[in-house]
């Protein structure tokens, strides 16, 4: 009779293992296979945090979260955020991020491109095997480590962004409306606002600026300027209250300046409010272009007081996300490592593409690796076709 009862115990033991193993696979393998649920990862946003005097200076990081934060939502995971300086870090703020880094719920890493913290971060993540996606390109990423995967194995993929390209179109665009307004024959003077002139990000925009400009005899440059704002001598980053102050030398100096050439919407939302102070109008009196498609920048384009922005690389946080998330769902075994570009946006008004439209119009679900008969993202294909489209 006991060996009776053991056994229909030891039945029942079997059957509850067998169940909660078909629950297990229920949940982990035909949710992942025959759905469009992902599994509850978290990823972890590492901001750097731009010192300035303003509340613009980090406007582009703090949009870049957003818009991360959007493709979580789309993707069913969770977002953590961490924000550490883009430049100074002491031992006590080092040991502070890899207690984050290291916390069983962080699955993986995205982080912008800074040098700063690129070799602060990466050898952190290689040591606890956490995977680290690099969004823009604010340095040459493969000069201090290769491609992905090549010399740490846990730096997975690297968004890139052509800021030569941007500064390049950006210049193109004031340079028409300068003409279109003022005519070929006469000398047409500009003066070009920039940040910090030791960034690369800086350097490659302006370099583009300078190539379209080689296409326009009757155009001047007037000289560049520098929104650099610096703390005990050191360079932080470029903001809006530096340019506002610069523009009253700046008329005095050029008073036939007819345009301004932005490196980013800070820098143009600045410059705005310098002008008006000096009674100059905005978008009649002189033509303005900025970089970065943010927020503010989009605003300043439907009040008519810029021409335009362009960017693209604001989203490039949200397709880290989407990276992330194939590869912790070992969705990207078609190819382990990726490096890709990100598109060019331009909001002019002219199109319904501000950047709350833009969000409204982007499933970042819908940008999986899964969904495509590929083995490359091609983010700025896909995502300018669908844009067009709609």
């Amino acid at each position: 009779m006991l060996k009776k009862k053991r056994a229909i115990e030891i039945l029942a033991a079997a059957t509850i293992l067998c169940a909660i193993t078909a629950l297990y696979f229920l949940y982990f393998n035909t949710a992942f296979f025959f759905t469009d649920n992902v599994r509850p990862f978290s990823v972890a946003f590492i901001k750097p945090d731009i010192i300035t005097s303003d509340q613009n200076g980090s406007q582009f990081f703090n949009e870049t979260e957003i818009i991360a934060k959007k493709a979580c939502s789309d993707l069913g995971i969770e977002l953590l955020q961490y924000t550490i300086s883009a430049f100074m870090i002491d031992a006590q703020d080092k040991r502070a991020l890899e207690n984050f880094i290291s916390r069983d719920e962080v699955n993986g890493i995205i982080i912008p491109g800074s040098g700063f913290l690129f070799d602060n971060i990466l050898p952190i993540c290689e040591y606890h095997g956490k995977p680290v996606i690099f969004i823009n390109n604010i340095i040459n990423i493969s000069d201090r480590a290769g491609k992905p995967g090549k010399n740490y194995r846990q730096y997975i993929g690297h968004i890139s962004h052509d800021d030569e390209e941007i500064g390049y179109q950006s210049g193109i665009y004031l340079f028409e409306r300068l003409i279109s307004k003022h005519g070929r024959k006469d000398i047409i003077p500009f003066t070009a606002l920039c940040g910090n002139p030791g960034f690369i990000v800086t350097k490659r925009r302006l370099s583009g600026l300078k190539r379209a400009l080689s296409n326009y005899p009757n155009i001047v440059l007037n000289q560049y300027f520098t929104t650099t704002w610096r703390k005990n001598g050191k360079a932080l980053s470029y903001n809006s209250s530096i340019s506002r102050n610069k523009v009253r030398y700046i008329i005095n100096r050029y008073p036939d300046t007819r345009g301004f050439w932005c490196e980013s919407d800070s820098i143009a939302a600045g410059l705005v409010e310098g002008l008006e102070e000096n009674g100059i109008i905005p978008g009649v009196d002189v033509l303005i272009t900025g970089i970065d498609y943010t927020s503010a920048g989009t605003a300043l384009v439907d009040k008519g007081k810029i021409l335009a922005t362009f960017g693209g690389h604001i989203i490039n946080g949200a397709l880290g996300v989407v990276m992330m998330s194939d590869y912790l769902n070992n969705r990207n075994n078609t190819r382990r490592y990726f490096e890709e570009q990100s598109l060019i946006l331009k909001y002019d008004g002219n199109t319904s593409l501000n950047l709350n439209k833009l969000l409204e119009k982007v499933d970042f679900n819908s940008y999986r690796l899964e969904n495509y008969m590929s083995d490359s993202y091609d983010f700025a294909k896909k995502i300018s076709g669908r844009l067009e489209s709609r």
